[in-house]
Formats: C-alpha cells, sequence, structure tokens
C-alpha cells in the first residue's frame, strides 16, 4: 500500500472509537424503566443530593429555566434540553483533534458515554462511574434490579450498564406534540399561521438549518460556536428551555436568534451575507415558538 492510500492516525483514531462504541443498548422498555429510576436517583451524586432530574427537569422540557448547580454549588452552564439527544450521535467533526464537548478533556462519541460524563465532572455531579457502580452495589436488591432489566444474569450493576440504561431512557422520550408535528408529518397548512411559516422559509434560507437540521432540527455534530464547541441540541419546544447559550446569557429567544444571526454574518461555512430584517427575525421567533405546544385558551 502507497503511503499515500494509508489511513491517517486521525482516521484510523476515528474507526477505532467507531466500533468500539457502535454496540447500543436496544429499545428495551424494562432498561429504560431502570435508566428512568437512576435518572432520579442522586445516589448517582457525589453528595447524594442531586440526581440528573435536579437539572434537567421532565416537567420543564429536561431544563431547568436557570443555570445549573454542581455538588460544588458552582454553576455549571445552561441545561440542553433531551429531546431527541439519543438522534445526536454521529462522531464529532474534530473529534481526531481532541475537540471537547460539554466537559473540560472529554471527546464525546455515543449517548452511552455522554450519560456518564456529568458523574465524572468534578462541578457537576462528582461522582466517577467506578464509585456509582460501587455504591449501587451495595445497595439492596439493585444488583438484581439490573440483572432483570437486561433480561440476563451475572455482572449486576456495571458502569456500561448505567450507561445504556440512562441512553435507553434519554432515547425513549418524546417532545411534546407541537403545531409544527401537525403542519409538516399531517399535511395541515393551517396548523401554522402564513408568518410562521413564512418564518420557517426564513430559518433555512439564512442558514440556520445547517445546524439545526433533519427532522430534530440537530445534525448531531459538534460545532464551533462563539469561542466554545458544542453539540447541536434540538429545537423541540425551544420557547420553554430558556435561559439560551452555553452559558445561560440569552434570557429570551430573541435574544439567542440575534446573536446566532450575528455568528452566521461570521461564519466561514455557512456565511449570512448581511444582518436580518426586524420582520425577519421576528417571523422566525413565530415559527420556533410552533415547536412548542399552543398555549391553552383559558
Amino acid at each position: 500500500m502507497r503511503r499515500a492510500d494509508r489511513p491517517t492516525d486521525a482516521v484510523r483514531r476515528y474507526l477505532l472509537i467507531w466500533f468500539a462504541v457502535l454496540p447500543a443498548c436496544p429499545a428495551q422498555p424494562a432498561v429504560a424503566r431502570l435508566g428512568e429510576v437512576l435518572f432520579r436517583n442522586p445516589a448517582l451524586s457525589g453528595t447524594g443530593k442531586i440526581s440528573c432530574a435536579t437539572c434537567h427537569v421532565p416537567h420543564k422540557s429536561f431544563t431547568n429555566g436557570a443555570l445549573s448547580i454542581g455538588v460544588l454549588g458552582t454553576s455549571v452552564g445552561h441545561t440542553p434540553t433531551l429531546w431527541a439527544a439519543g438522534r445526536a450521535e454521529k462522531l464529532p467533526k474534530l473529534l481526531q483533534v481532541g475537540s471537547p464537548f460539554q466537559y473540560p478533556g472529554h471527546s464525546l462519541v455515543t449517548l452511552e458515554h455522554r450519560c456518564l460524563q456529568p458523574l465524572r465532572y468534578k462541578r457537576g455531579m462528582g461522582l466517577p462511574p467506578e464509585r456509582a457502580v460501587a455504591r449501587l452495589r451495595d445497595l439492596p436488591d439493585w444488583p438484581q434490579r439490573f440483572d432483570a432489566a437486561f433480561d440476563e444474569s451475572g455482572p449486576g450493576v456495571t458502569e456500561v450498564r448505567i450507561g445504556r440504561a440512562l441512553a435507553t431512557y434519554i432515547r425513549s422520550l418524546q417532545p411534546p406534540r407541537s403545531p409544527f408535528h401537525d403542519y409538516r408529518d399531517r399535511n395541515l397548512e393551517n396548523a401554522l399561521t402564513p408568518q410562521e411559516r413564512a418564518g420557517y422559509t426564513i430559518f433555512h434560507l439564512e442558514k440556520c438549518g445547517t445546524c439545526h437540521s433533519g427532522r430534530d432540527f440537530t445534525d448531531g455534530l459538534v460545532h464551533e460556536v462563539g469561542r466554545s464547541w458544542n453539540l447541536t441540541s434540538s429545537l423541540w419546544d425551544i420557547s420553554r428551555t430558556g435561559p439560551y447559550l452555553r452559558d445561560g446569557s440569552a434570557r429570551n429567544l430573541g435574544d439567542a436568534v440575534r446573536w446566532h444571526v450575528e455568528e452566521l454574518i461570521n461564519c466561514k461555512s455557512a456565511p449570512i451575507s448581511e444582518p436580518l430584517h426586524v420582520e425577519e427575525v421576528t417571523s422566525i421567533l413565530l415559527f420556533l415558538h410552533t415547536l412548542s405546544p399552543r398555549p391553552k385558551k383559558r
């Protein structure tokens, strides 16, 4: 094989990681139920006082409406929604150069891996997975619960099983029904107003859909946004998942849209030629609100 034909170190690393993490837990209801119990269990934190659900609050679209506070009592940034998180499982674009995602010092690949990162993060949940395994093994019936959920005997509680249970639960989550579901999936044009439909068109014309693409408005990739690397979150129920941006600096959706427009103007891969007019931003905002349920009429 000529040198030019040989895979580079980056490609070899890409393939090795891909095949190492490719197996994922199938969509098993028992595993998902176990994952939900773990998701709500403070035993997975160093202090035993917070759980995944402390920040990813289910009735708040798996955010918390504020910056998240970890076990050390300090902010760990904005809590991203978990809607469609299971769809975002492609390898990060810059994995070969060690681009971090969400937590320092880690290049994350699958949802199973990402579910364990908050445990490792000292300012997050502050309980390394190996210690979480030991703690759960000491609790009554937990090894048996793991074996029963996975329908096999033997290992009981393991790090891999914790990650798979949490990931299976998160994959089972379905965003709330919205007007846009009716517009797209049921072909009900009147589900959106003319200005909301115009906002959807502008959203794509102005390259917002470059990253927020596909059926769940995420390409599943890591992008450089501002001065940090971030995984593209889904936009489902976006109007109820503020504050926005990684540091929560955009207090409302309008500020977040305007910030992203400024970023796109300076982006080489998906440039906007000029700032959007106020009417165009308003239309985009109206479209984004259709990704959440309409407020109930009183």
